[in-house]
């Protein structure tokens, strides 16, 4: 019998609201994989929520399995095995591979129920597991490549996931995505100013640091100023301490110094 689960738009919007405020604190994507999944499984009631990375090449194995591969101890699979079955077997990342935009998804609605019933990733992985109802999709679509796609896989063992459930998670994925990618940048940018550091350039304010993101993206001081809320005058007193600390002299040397 089908879960039928009714949340007022009330609800939804709440539920939305609280899950992008955690997302939002987050400062790695690493951070906002965690958070996502802990808010998903209090919401869905799941018995296991993960977030797989399924690389095609296994050359780095130590360190780069995924949370999937550690489940999958239990079952006695090596690392290289697992890894292999899920790329090879498992319907939904086929899928999501060639149509990363692709909202949640299960094997059924991949394969028919004769064709599952016969898959080795269900005798394999799913059923030893208790994962007897599944949806994966994408929200990071920053990672997603043809060698490589990160996306959450939520799994129940007593109930499947209902239309509006499944509706639910397909507007948080969109929603989620623009932040992701907001969390992916801003990460790449603290790594950069980090490795500046490194190099023996003073490290950056927190407000010289959004001044610069903006630098390199092509604005000009009267554009960050309104980005900013601040007075051109003020972001050009930033500008030039960003040229001394990187020891440059144009904003164009300063963007490829870091």
């Amino acid at each position: 019998m089908k879960n039928v689960l009714t949340l007022s738009s009330t609800t939804i919007e709440r539920k939305l609201s609280d899950l992008i405020a955690d997302v939002l604190e987050t400062r790695t994507i690493a951070e906002a994989r965690m958070v996502t999944l802990q808010r998903y499984g209090e919401w869905f009631d799941l018995i296991q929520g993960l977030w797989v990375g399924e690389p095609r090449t296994f050359g780095k194995v130590v360190g780069e399995q995924s949370l999937l591969l550690h489940a999958l101890a239990p079952v006695e699979q090596s690392i290289v095995e697992a890894q292999l079955l899920f790329r090879e077997h498992n319907p939904v990342l086929q899928v999501m591979l060639a149509d990363p935009a692709r909202g949640p998804l299960g094997p059924l609605d991949v394969l028919s129920r004769a064709d599952w019933n016969r898959n080795p990733f269900r005798a394999e992985v799913n059923d030893p597991l208790g994962f007897t109802h599944v949806v994966s999709f994408q929200i990071d679509e920053g990672e997603a490549s043809r060698d490589a796609i990160y996306m959450p896989v939520l799994a129940r063992a007593d109930k499947n996931f209902s239309e509006q459930e499944i509706a639910w998670l397909n507007l948080s994925r969109v929603v989620l995505q623009p932040i992701f990618a907001h969390i992916r940048k801003a990460e790449k940018l603290a790594n950069k100013i980090e490795e500046v550091s490194r190099d023996d350039v003073e490290l950056l304010s927190p407000v010289e640091a959004e001044v610069f993101h903006w630098m390199s993206q092509g604005k000009r001081n009267k554009e960050i100023a309104i980005i900013l809320g601040r007075s051109p005058r003020t972001v050009e007193k930033h500008v030039q301490m960003i040229l001394r600390k990187t020891h440059t002299e144009t904003r164009t040397a300063a963007v490829k110094r870091v």
